[in-house]
């Protein structure tokens, strides 16, 4: 067993009774130590890697072993400094940390960087897999474990580092055809993705009625689970699924949290729809159904079945035709039938796992591709100006809702009621990331990339086409697979907003866009007229206030500087400049 003994420690970060750290901090670093690790135990690193959409693992021509006996992995120990995040937002803290690292610190050296994270608690799993001693990891910044402690409240990461060497290995990928073939339809009803709300109170039962036992109240975890069937019973739809990480419940509505209790990973329950956020399919059920779609719209332009399309995605009470500019449509998601034999495309899921590996919401998406195929224009609705279309439609959409939510504690019985100590940055994080989460923002960003792909081919007349060959051209990144038309998207959106990035000027001083003071001024000025307009639809009576502040929401600047922070996140990772 190899002990590990050089560890780096943080300044003022080594005393458990006065740790110093930066307020803004969700994840706080408290150690570091790095071993060199047999190249067969660091193999499993390569499903990892596939999981996130990488193909060059399957084009080793040989062991690792042939590149070098070991390569270093690196074991970081974080204090979670934000109780209230939930994994993915752990994950995706932990995504922009290490697009940082690598291009400050690691770029020479490392070729592929491969990561995963667990709570500190299961520290012994991770010491058996790599038959590694950490417990200076932990004695250097005087870190103890506890069973009572949020299972959360520390986190070990690890990753290693593959150098060029490796790369020699790797076989050119063979020619392909884009868009490629329409792979199978999965038969039935695949096993999908999905993920809880974290501010609902819905009963997980043991069956699909209001009658069948329960198992428990949810309480704020956006726990991830695998969704295995569906029922409409008692008036409502109910999804069958199975948690794959733990979740906190009440015995009641309205329960303290004094009373509750965790159901562990691997519990089955059947709950309302409302009780959870998002459904997830893979890219072979998505392209199928979007193929589908396009067989039986065939006598619409592809621009018309773009807005057919977005229209069966959102209810027919939400105003996107006013925004955007269309005539009202036929169908709207209300207006689906219920089919028990298979996943519904707008009904059932409104994301995909794109072949990068990560989330998509096809809404988000298909209005974006909709409103961007038109001239941009100011737009008003119920006489109230509401910003652009392209903006209102996708991102101020998002984002002036965060805004405007937070300011009204839309979630004050729920969240709000389960968090009282939480600091103001960790409500606005909730606020932010629940109204304009990284699969929503990843729709209204990718809509510009689609919409350079269908300028420079107009002769595919087919959404599935499009998104193909949007999507399907991947290239590895540093850290995980990337999309590789993403960064024309993000120089055609940082070009309409009169944002700049060269990367040898602004990586070192990041973060830059919040201070680009033109485009930033735009944002806020999109986002609070937005915002606006949805405090309203939350609250008409707040028209009759006497204080003309009354709605217009607060928060705006702080909602859109996390906006930009994503944003120049992004570009760093996929190499645009603008």
């Amino acid at each position: 067993m190899q002990k590990l003994t050089k560890v780096v420690l943080w300044k003022g970060r080594t005393d458990p009774a006065n740790r110093v750290i930066p307020a803004h901090l969700k994840l706080a670093i408290l150690s570091r130590g790095t071993l060199p690790i047999a190249a067969d135990a660091v193999t499993p690193f390569l499903d990892l890697a596939r999981a996130s959409g990488a193909t060059w693992p399957d084009r080793l021509t040989g062991p690792l072993s042939d590149a070098g006996p070991a390569f270093p992995v690196t074991f970081e120990l974080f204090q979670n400094q934000r109780l209230t995040l939930t994994p993915n937002e752990i994950r995706e803290a932990i995504d922009g940390y290490l697009v940082l690292r690598r291009k400050n610190d690691l770029s020479q050296t490392c070729w592929r960087l491969i990561y995963a994270w667990m709570p500190a608690r299961d520290r012994t799993t991770l010491e058996r897999r790599f038959d590694v001693d950490l417990g200076e990891l932990f004695r250097a910044p005087h870190v103890t474990v506890r069973p009572s402690d949020d299972p959360f409240r520390h986190l070990l990461v690890y990753y290693v580092c593959l150098p060029l060497a490796v790369s020699r290995l790797v076989a050119p990928p063979a020619p392909r055809r884009l868009p490629s073939p329409l792979p199978p339809r999965p038969s039935g009803k695949p096993p999908i993705l999905g993920l809880l709300k974290p501010n609902t109170e819905l009963h997980f039962r043991d069956g699909p009625s209001t009658s069948a036992k329960s198992l428990g109240v949810q309480a704020g975890t956006a726990a991830r689970v695998i969704v295995k069937d569906k029922q409409e019973a008692d008036d409502r739809l109910w999804y069958r699924f199975e948690l794959t990480d733990p979740a906190r419940i009440v015995p009641e509505v309205g329960d303290p949290l004094t009373k509750a209790s965790t159901l562990p990973a691997g519990t089955s329950a059947w709950a309302s729809a409302n009780a959870l956020d998002i459904l997830v399919v893979d890219w072979a059920l998505v392209r199928n159904d979007l193929a589908e779609f396009d067989t039986a719209n065939a006598s619409l332009s592809v621009g018309a079945r773009i807005t057919a399309l977005r229209q069966r995605l959102h209810a027919k009470n939400l105003p996107f035709d006013v925004v955007i500019g269309t005539d009202h449509g036929k169908v709207y998601l209300d207006d689906i039938p219920f089919d028990a034999g298979r996943w519904q495309l707008g009904r059932d899921y409104q994301a995909f796992v794109a072949p990068d590996g990560r989330w998509v919401d096809l809404q988000h998406l298909a209005v974006a591709m909709d409103v961007l195929d038109r001239r941009e224009d100011t737009v008003d609705f119920l006489k109230i100006p509401i910003g652009t279309n392209y903006a209102a439609a996708t991102w101020s959409g998002d984002v002036g809702a965060a805004a405007a939510d937070a300011s009204l504690h839309v979630d004050a019985t729920t969240w709000e009621r389960w968090n009282p100590t939480a600091m103001a940055a960790a409500r606005l994080q909730f606020y932010f990331t629940t109204r304009a989460s990284e699969h929503d923002l990843l729709g209204d960003l990718d809509g510009w990339g689609v919409q350079d792909v269908r300028s420079r081919n107009r002769g595919i007349q087919q959404i599935d086409g499009l998104i193909t060959l949007y999507y399907e051209d991947t290239t590895p990144g540093g850290e995980r697979t990337l999309t590789a038309r993403r960064r024309v998207a993000l120089q055609r959106f940082l070009k309409h907003y009169g944002f700049t990035y060269d990367a040898a000027r602004d990586f070192p001083n990041y973060p830059v866009f919040p201070r680009q003071n033109g485009p930033m001024g735009r944002f806020l000025r999109e986002i609070n007229l937005f915002g606006s307009i949805w405090m309203l639809r939350r609250n008409p009576n707040l028209t009759l206030s006497h204080d003309p502040n009354a709605w217009h929401p607060s928060f705006v600047g702080e909602m859109t500087t996390q906006l930009l922070w994503w944003l120049e996140q992004q570009v760093i990772e996929n190499g645009a400049e603008a």
